[in-house]
């Protein structure tokens, strides 16, 4: 997902202590989502010599 300025405008971020500026029609990503498949995961760890060192489930959506 983007969001788009509608005008350019400055947005503060208290909590960091920043000011960025976003000219009008400039976008942001805002969310990244991706589908992992367990198995695939597991077979690309062991491709590389590598281990998984835990998987996080959760009870309804499957890894955490």
């Amino acid at each position: 997902m983007h969001l788009k300025s509608l005008k350019d405008q400055t947005v503060q971020l208290q909590a960091l202590d920043l000011h960025v500026g976003f000219s009008a029609g400039e976008t942001i990503l805002t969310e990244i989502s991706r589908k992992f498949d367990l198995d695939k995961i597991q077979q690309d760890l062991l491709a590389e010599e590598l281990a998984p060192y835990r998987f996080g489930l959760t009870p309804t959506t499957g890894l955490d």
